[in-house]
Order: C-alpha cells, then sequence, then structure tokens
C-alpha cells in the first residue's frame, strides 16, 4: 500500500501541475481560436470482452456535443479504428476537471 504522504506528494508534484499545464493550453486556443477540443486518450485492456480500438466518452454529452463526438468518431474511422460511443468508458477525471 502507497502511504497518504506519497500520494499528496504525487499530486502535488504530479497530478497538479499536469493539470495546469492542460488548462493554461486550453485557454490559449480558446483565446486563439474561440474553442478548443481536449482529447484525452488511454491505453486498456478488457480480458473478458472486446473493446473498441477508440472509446469516445463524454460523459454521455456533459462534455461535448454530439457533433463534435461524432466528428471525432469519423476520423477515427476514416483511419480504421473501431469506436464505441460511451460504452465501456464515458469519461473521468480529465473531463470533469477540464470539461465546459
Amino acid at each position: 500500500m502507497i502511504p497518504k504522504t506519497e500520494i499528496d506528494r504525487r499530486i502535488s508534484d504530479v497530478l497538479e501541475p499536469y493539470h495546469r499545464a492542460i488548462d493554461v493550453e486550453l485557454e490559449r486556443v480558446r483565446a486563439l481560436h474561440g474553442a478548443a477540443c481536449l482529447v484525452s486518450s488511454h491505453t486498456f485492456q478488457d480480458r473478458k470482452r472486446a473493446i473498441a480500438d477508440v472509446v469516445l466518452g463524454t460523459q454521455n454529452g456533459a462534455s461535448a456535443r454530439a457533433a463534435l463526438r461524432d466528428a471525432v468518431a469519423g476520423v477515427a474511422r476514416h483511419f480504421g479504428f473501431t469506436v464505441a460511443l460511451e460504452e465501456p468508458f464515458r469519461g473521468g477525471w480529465s473531463l470533469t476537471r477540464h470539461a465546459r
């Protein structure tokens, strides 16, 4: 088990600076273009079921309009990736923290 002091250090030294940097970049892009799109990508594996190559989670539409989600899905499909929407992952901390 990781000690609480180490968890707190990792949050302070790694997680928070990382998310502050994302905030700064999103604001820069919004100022330049009027909008920004954050795509948070991860690798994952589920040995119990097949998962699409790309899973687009928008917290059931709370973090992105369907048109934007569908445009990103279209790009992924264009390059031969299989795409799932909201399942099995609907989005997590990055969307909660950065979505508008």
